[in-house]
């Protein structure tokens, strides 16, 4: 059948037009402003049921969303590190955002759904990611409508880190993430871009007459049924029976088989014992073939495909004992696996990079820093892959991500005062080097013809003089430094250094 099944998707692209001079725009794919309004109306009703009154908005959610990007290449043990008067801690790009105390407040508030519309536990409809489904609907639709993938589509489970307390945590001792969440993924082979995903809850009651791996792969692929894509995936998905339902479905397989599953043709296969390094032996069925292939090491790799004549080789390169690679004879089946499983560990790879992901005990917020990092890595492979096909010089991940903070952020600041910044000389009460600072000296000590006292009604402590012990006010102002200042001070101020 696949030899006859003519493919006529187009691939691998975005559907829509990219804007490569600005990540923010390729961003807006994903994020967009309906999607952020629907977070910020969420927040503030979360607040508000809280007793707080917490007045987010979209600039405000973006500039928090750029400050998170920065801290994933930006890296700081803690947030409050970013915000400290230590010079060696201290990062004034983020300082002067906003304030510590208002970031961690936004990020204390962050809401995806009303508590209030959520499910007992006791209900048959409970929705056990019912805190994060809003977010989940959201991508899975967007993601699918922007991008066209190559043929060849991989399969693979993708893990998200938590440490913490939740029923949905995972423990999977084989994989470099032990503890947390499980994601199955579907991406495209050749670029890495996440089509599909589904979080893992545990045993479902649905589908029972199928195994954990055939439902997963069914379910992901439903958007392609019809279509003659190519399915690659590893032997915890692989089965004759998923095999056979994927091209009912006009869907074509390849993946390696365990020789402890239902209907493996241990007898109608060469025993390993039999076989020298780069000898293969097969079965058929129909379309569907089970390849043996003994490799180096002491066990020989097997391989079920419903899409490969088992007949055809190609020559490979392996490494002798003498370490020169030389070239090998190995089936096309598994030559095509080795080249297409990769995908979701290319998505992988790009998004362990300059992860967002901070620390946190709330189990769904892991889950929002890992669906905010995975629409960044797919935007940044759809940036680079038109910048490939126009022959355009294309940021690196890194760059990418450092345009995107700076559109994200732009000119935000919803700080009323200027904020301390190392480095740079202030002014100082009593001119004591401990004493408590005032004013930079980059606004202090410059255009001092400019700076003119003014009245006003209320009263200030005098940034000069005035002390805890000893406490002057002063209705006299200096409003280019924003500081109240006694009239005999306001000389001396401006002038010492």
């Amino acid at each position: 059948m696949y030899s006859t099944f003519h493919f006529s998707e187009p691939g691998p692209g975005p559907k829509t037009e990219v804007d490569l001079n600005s990540p923010w725009k390729i961003l807006q794919t994903f994020l967009t402003l309906d999607f952020l309004t629907f977070i910020v109306t969420q927040s503030n009703l979360y607040a508000s049921q809280n007793g707080v009154d917490l007045g987010m908005t979209v600039d405000e959610l973006r500039a928090m969303i750029g400050i998170l990007i920065f801290m994933g290449f930006h890296i700081l043990p803690t947030f409050r590190a970013y915000w400290s008067k230590d010079e060696n801690f201290h990062v004034e790009r983020i300082a002067k955002v906003m304030s510590l105390k208002r970031f961690l407040k936004l990020l204390r508030y962050l809401h995806l759904n009303d508590n209030l519309q959520m499910l007992p536990r006791t209900d048959p409809n409970y929705d056990r990611l019912f805190k994060i489904r809003p977010i989940i609907s959201h991508f899975q639709k967007v993601f699918r409508g922007a991008f066209n993938p190559s043929r060849f589509l991989s399969i693979d489970e993708s893990m998200i880190g938590f440490k913490g307390r939740s029923s949905l945590k995972q423990y999977m001792p084989m994989k470099p993430i032990k503890r947390g969440f499980k994601v199955w993924v579907m991406a495209c082979a050749v670029t890495g871009f996440v089509m599909c995903f589904e979080v893992y809850t545990g045993r479902s009651t649905e589908n029972t007459d199928l195994g954990l791996g055939e439902r997963v792969v069914m379910e992901l692929s439903t958007m392609l049924r019809g279509l003659g894509y190519c399915l690659f995936f590893d032997n915890f998905f692989s089965s004759l029976p998923l095999l056979k339902g994927l091209l009912n479905e006009r869907l074509f397989a390849c993946g390696t088989f365990r020789a402890n599953r239902k209907f493996y043709p241990k007898d109608e296969l060469k025993p390993e014992k039999l076989m020298s390094t780069g000898e293969s032996d097969y079965v058929q069925s129909e379309d569907i073939s089970v390849v043996k292939w003994r490799d180096r090491g002491k066990k020989s790799v097997v391989v079920v495909s419903s899409m490969h004549n088992p007949k055809k080789e190609r020559s490979v390169l392996r490494t002798n004992k003498r370490g020169v690679r030389e070239p090998v004879n190995c089936p096309e089946s598994i030559a095509d696996y080795n080249t297409f499983m990769g995908g979701v560990d290319k998505f992988d790879q790009l998004m362990s990079s300059y992860s967002i992901a901070q620390k946190s005990r709330r189990w769904w917020l892991k889950l929002f820093y890992y669906f905010i990092d995975m629409s960044i890595v797919n935007s940044f492979i759809m940036y680079k892959d038109t910048a490939r096909k126009q022959r355009f010089r294309h940021l690196s991940h890194l760059e990418f991500r450092s345009q995107l903070v700076n559109e994200l952020i732009g000119n935000f600041c919803n700080k009323k005062r200027k904020g301390f910044s190392p480095g740079a000389g202030v002014g100082r009460k009593k001119h004591q080097p401990g004493g408590y600072a005032t004013v930079q000296n980059a606004t202090r000590l410059s255009n001092v013809g400019d700076h003119l006292p003014q009245k006003q009604a209320k009263y200030r402590r005098c940034a000069h003089c005035s002390t805890k012990a000893k406490e002057r006010r002063s209705n006299m102002i200096c409003p280019t430094c924003d500081v109240g200042l006694c009239k005999e001070c306001f000389q001396p101020f401006h002038l010492s250094r």
